[in-house]
């Protein structure tokens, strides 16, 4: 069994791991150098992915890392799967940026055969979160945001020894980028591998469908970096970039009155010279925009992921630059690079490292979701309230530890589920020192705990944005008037957790924030869920 000990949150994690102590960065890393990739400017052209493994040196026991630069239309990461299997590789871990439901049938099958054994990030959708879950894979699964990711890297508590990187084009020496090339290839910046580009101790892999004869001028990532070059017939289609969590269609009237509190959150603010920085998240917090600008207020910068409507809203004056982390959609990845005088590339080092200034420090405010939420204001967005594994914490923590005022938007239920509730199945982000409001279709809640350093400040927001006519709700109210929703529906399975730790959700600095466990009653859960 784990040996098991307590975090400052009260959450028992494996001893293997430094527990969390507190929101304060305090571990004092020894930074790694860059891996030295050789002085000769030399073609790096491989006849086939097999041939660039082989040329690396990977050997079982190896860790490997994958972008999701082309989110569910990714290829690169079968290919080289399916080739790690058919090589006899054993032990491996995998290491990806994240995970999306076309990778998942060639990950099961490379856990089964026993090529893969354990997976360092990520989210882990459908049958691998069920595996999971279930207790079927050797090694602890591993949860990290995008960059507490870059900065385990940076710091060797994350050893990469071959990435594979898709790039849309690149030239024979692996100057390489993601936002030139075939139309259906290209997906943005490489802002994910730029940790892995650095670190990777074997190799780099550039896997390209479009290699180019001459010198590239165009780069993401560049020549210095790079071990190996493969040309594959497509590394993936960009239609698959737009995996339905980042659409605005289908968004409620009412959830769209809730989006207007922001506008009253900006105003109280009262920010003077100049126009505010906000991060509104995927899907309906980009809804909010609208609302923002019906009042006349613009956006000086936006930061994450890109979308088609984000690119509208700079094109209408509405926003006057984005910093670019992915994405989101096919049209973002192909006008990008017409947008160069109004956006900015931004890697995770420079989105949210916790050692030095990052980026989502300079937001005035932050909107995002949840899967679950407490009392304490901790946010679960690693699992579903049954205990499986599902999507991956993305930008979520350092955009709550680095903006001026952050929301959480969840209604208090769905179905028979509570999402505001006593404890959170898993904690994700300790929201109870970043979080300032909860935003629900019943009203605001207000973070005035002792814990959080700017509770003073969001009271008299909150009585200032009261004045403008936005009705607040106590978390007691909201978590008892949660339950009484829920009850209106069918009792859900709750799940039954075992002594057997399955994953752990790592913090910024890599301490452990919360064990993930396994669920025992997970059959029933899914024959529930499969009716």
């Amino acid at each position: 069994m784990t040996k098991l000990i307590p975090n400052a949150l009260g959450r028992d994690v494996p001893a293997d791991y430094r527990p969390f102590k507190g929101p304060e960065i305090d571990y004092v890393p020894k930074f790694l150098p860059e891996v030295f990739r050789g002085t000769k400017c030399e073609s790096k052209v491989r006849p086939s992915i097999r041939a660039a493994i082989e040329r690396t040196g990977l050997k079982d026991g190896d860790t490997v890392s994958f972008h999701h630069g082309l989110r569910n239309g990714d290829k690169v990461l079968e290919l080289v799967m399916r080739e790690l299997v058919d090589m006899g590789f054993r032990d491996l871990a995998i290491a990806p940026t994240s995970l999306f439901p076309c990778q998942i049938p060639v990950i099961m099958e490379a856990v089964e055969k026993g090529t893969v054994t354990q997976i360092k990030g990520g989210s882990v959708r459908g049958d691998l979160g069920n595996l999971i879950a279930r207790g079927g894979m050797t090694r602890i699964f591993e949860t990290r945001s995008h960059s507490g990711r870059a900065a385990d890297i940076e710091t060797g508590q994350l050893s990469i020894d071959v990435a594979f990187c898709a790039a849309s084009s690149s030239d024979r020496f692996g100057n390489c980028t993601g936002w030139r090339g075939n139309p259906n290839s290209m997906f943005g910046y490489m802002s994910f591998m730029v940790p892995d580009s650095k670190f990777s101790r074997k190799g780099f892999v550039v896997v390209t469908d479009r290699l180019i004869p001459e010198v590239s001028s165009f780069l993401s990532i560049g020549m210095q970096q790079v071990t190996d070059v493969v040309e594959v017939d497509s590394i993936g289609d960009n239609h698959g970039l737009d995996s339905g969590e980042t659409s605005t269609s289908g968004i409620s009237h009412e959830r769209k009155v809730v989006l207007s509190n922001i506008v009253a959150v900006v105003k109280a603010l009262d920010i003077k010279g100049r126009r505010p920085c906000l991060q509104l998240g995927s899907g309906a917090g980009l809804a909010a925009i609208d609302h923002l600008a019906r009042e006349g207020i613009q956006i000086d910068m936006m930061i994450g992921g890109v979308t088609e409507d984000l690119i509208a809203a700079v094109n209408a004056g509405l926003v006057a630059q984005l910093y670019n982390g992915q994405c989101f959609d096919r049209v973002a990845a192909i006008t990008m690079r017409s947008l160069w005088h109004a956006t900015t590339p931004m890697d995770m080092f420079h989105y949210g490292s916790p050692y030095r200034s990052p980026v989502t420090g300079l937001l005035d405010v932050a909107l995002l979701g949840a899967i679950e939420v407490d009392r304490n204001f901790d946010v679960n967005v690693s699992t579903f309230s049954t205990g499986i594994p599902s999507k991956a914490i993305g930008g979520h923590t350092e955009v709550a530890r680095g903006a001026d005022v952050t929301i959480v938007q969840a209604p208090l239920s769905r179905k028979g589920w509570p999402i505001l509730r006593e404890a959170v199945t898993t904690i994700s982000t300790p929201g109870r020192y970043f979080v300032d409001f909860v935003m629900t279709n019943h009203g605001l809640i207000v973070n005035d705990r002792p814990m959080n350093p700017k509770a003073a400040r969001n009271i008299e927001l909150k009585n200032r944005m009261e004045k403008m006519g936005v009705a607040f709700i106590s978390m007691e109210e909201a978590v008892e008037k949660a339950k009484k929703l829920a009850s209106e529906f069918p009792k859900p399975i709750y799940p039954e957790f075992g002594d057997k730790i399955v994953g752990v959700v790592k913090y910024l600095d890599g301490t452990a924030l919360d064990s993930i466990r396994e669920v025992k009653n997970l059959d029933k859960i899914l024959a529930e869920k499969a009716k």
